[in-house]
This record gives structure tokens, sequence and C-alpha cells, in this order.
């Protein structure tokens, strides 16, 4: 889809940092929850077995090797240090909630191209601090 209005390297940077802080800034109460993940179980098996707890994992319906191996990787770098996995949580929500400022301004290229940043933002911004979100970034 081509269209005239293009962002830079820089303002795609800025649109995601203004995002970051604003997580940042919106969910900063949440640097005082002491549990870093309801998957308590799987920490469990990750202190007991290391690695391999990745194939003792049946607290789910199945496997699920993509998200575990991640919660592995938190867990090896913030052990049960809440706030390390809050910031992971908060940067990888502010990635997701860019990718959504992109697929958005993608949509609105055949409408006006003066509103269609604003508009692509406002939407990044709904999915960021939507209430429906905290899940996300607190577990």
């Amino acid at each position: 889809m081509c269209s005239s209005f293009s962002l830079s390297l820089g303002q795609k940077a800025a649109v995601f940092i203004t995002l970051l802080v604003a997580a940042l800034f919106a969910y900063r109460d949440a640097f005082d929850v002491l549990i870093p993940t309801d998957s308590l179980t799987l920490l469990f098996k990750f202190k007991t077995f290391g690695a391999k707890g990745l194939l003792h994992n049946f607290y789910d319906v199945g496997l699920a090797p993509v998200s575990d191996s991640i919660l592995f990787l938190l867990y090896k770098l913030f052990s049960t240090n809440a706030t390390g996995w809050i910031i992971s949580s908060l940067f990888f929500h502010s990635i997701n909630s860019f990718l959504v400022f992109l697929v958005s301004l993608q949509l609105y290229a055949p409408f006006s191209s003066n509103s269609r940043f604003m508009v692509s933002f406002f939407s990044a911004g709904l999915f960021l601090l939507s209430p429906f979100q905290t899940e996300a970034v607190l577990w």
C-alpha cells in the first residue's frame, strides 16, 4: 500500500518512546505488586528443575513453549523480583502498542493524511492504557 504519508525512523522512535514513557507513568503503581506472575507453579518447576522445568509444565491445558521460554528467561534474569518482571512486561506491552500504531497507520491509509497520525496514535494509546490490558502488565 503506497501512501504519501510516511514516518522516518526518528519519528517512529519518538512515538515508541512516548508510548513507553506513558506506560511507565500510567502503570507506576504496578511496581508495588509483589508477585511477579500468576504461574507460581511454573516458577517452582524452574527453581527445582532449571531449564528442564519447561518439560514438566502441565499447569495449563497444554505446553506453551514460547511463553514458557520467555517466563524461564525472565526467571533467570530477575528471579522473583517483581520490578524486573513488570518493567519487561511494560516494554513488551509498549512494543505491542507501537505495532497497533503502525497497523493503524496502514489501515487508515485510504483516508485523509491530516488526521491519520492522530487517529493511529489514539488507537495505540487506547490499547496501551485500556483498563482491560492491566493483566498483560501485572502478570
